[in-house]
């Protein structure tokens, strides 16, 4: 059962998380947001149908704290959950946080004094991957935060296409629902159709640099879904929100040269994690992948986009494209070795790499 609330009752700041067999980390993700620095905090747990113990964990925060809010619903996955959590939250922002993960306790007062201060329909965040064993940057968010400024926008920044996820960002709640904005549900990886689009719709997107929301990678048995990156299912459903994007583009007249910043982005991540689970697959499943690829960047990426992007990281494409598997294993492994036995050579004060291997060709895709 779901409590009864005040819904005349307002915060800052509404905290919706879903939940979802989490029982190993229910209770350090509510923690963290129960330590939250800002004064006026809601957090909505959202019970999406959980078959373990983590009900009984949410509804002892909600029995002892007045501002913690336990709703269930029937299983709809995540965006569902997501969805519902919106149409409950009573805060003039809101943010999400996936049920596995943690936030700096000063985090909610950063992000909303610093969005309230510039007046912004946004705020982000930096991110921190971690498990058990380790701490590293959020690959993405290293590229969003390059160089980043204040009271940005994604067409001032285009390396805010890589800020995709949901969980490191503050929204006000009157745009995030004026807009339409929603999470598309049964499928994987639904933050980026909703997340790209708000960059877009957007006023102004204020930065907090200095407080991190901890994106935790699950370790062997209990990996996540999406961290499954062999599978068809799994690629299949980021192309399809990658296509969801597209239409979204047309439908606001995105100039090319902003959708072409945008399919870098999926050539650098979306479509190379799944190049790059080739090397931990049958040889059928990897021809299966190259199939896949090969069909969506002939469709759906501006050649343009392969000039903005690495140059291994064009070889690899160049393997896909040409149903080369050997060709593939072989930049891998001068990815993993050639780099390491490369001669360095200075001149004119640069320094110029050599190749220890003719693997590369003249030619650009």
């Amino acid at each position: 059962m779901s409590q009864a609330v005040d819904k005349a009752q307002s915060f800052k700041v509404s905290v919706i998380v879903p939940i979802y067999n989490v029982e190993e980390y229910l209770a350090e993700c509510l923690d963290s947001l129960l330590h939250q620095t800002i004064d006026s905090i809601e957090v909505v747990m959202v019970d999406d149908g959980s078959p373990d113990n983590s009900a009984v964990i949410a509804k002892k925060y909600a029995e002892k704290y007045a501002n913690f809010v336990y709703y269930y619903k029937e299983n709809g996955g995540l965006g569902s959950a997501r969805n519902f959590g919106v149409k409950q939250a009573r805060g003039e922002y809101i943010t999400f946080v996936d049920s596995d993960d943690i936030v700096d306790d000063d985090l909610y007062e950063k992000m909303y004094y610093r969005a309230n201060k510039d007046n912004s329909d946004m705020a982000i965040c930096n991110v921190l991957r971690f498990n058990s064993k380790m701490t590293i940057p959020s690959g993405l968010h290293q590229y969003v935060f390059k160089n980043i400024e204040n009271n940005t926008h994604i067409t001032k920044n285009p390396n805010l296409f890589f800020d995709t996820i949901s969980c490191n960002k503050l929204f006000r709640r009157s745009f995030f629902i004026e807009n339409g904005l929603e999470f598309p549900t049964g499928i994987l990886y639904e933050d980026i159709p909703v997340m790209i689009p708000a960059h877009f719709l957007a006023n102004n997107v204020s930065v907090v640099e200095t407080s991190y929301y901890w994106w935790r990678m699950r370790d062997g048995a209990s990996k996540s879904i999406t961290q499954n990156t062999g599978s068809l299912k799994n690629l299949n459903d980021r192309l399809s929100v990658l296509e969801r994007l597209e239409k979204f583009y047309k439908e606001h007249n995105v100039p090319e040269d902003i959708v072409i910043q945008s399919e870098r982005k999926n050539l650098i991540i979306d479509l190379m994690i799944f190049v790059n689970a080739c090397k931990s697959v049958t040889s059928e499943q990897a021809y299966a992948i190259f199939d896949v690829i090969s069909a969506f960047i002939k469709e759906h990426i501006n050649p343009k986009a392969f000039d903005l992007i690495p140059v291994i990281f064009r070889e690899k494409y160049k393997a896909v494209m040409a149903n080369d598997l050997k060709r593939l294993l072989d930049v891998y492994e001068y990815q993993l070795q050639g780099y390491y036995s490369a001669e360095l050579k200075e001149n004119d004060d640069r320094l110029i790499m050599t190749a220890p291997t003719p693997l590369f060709d003249k030619d650009r895709y």
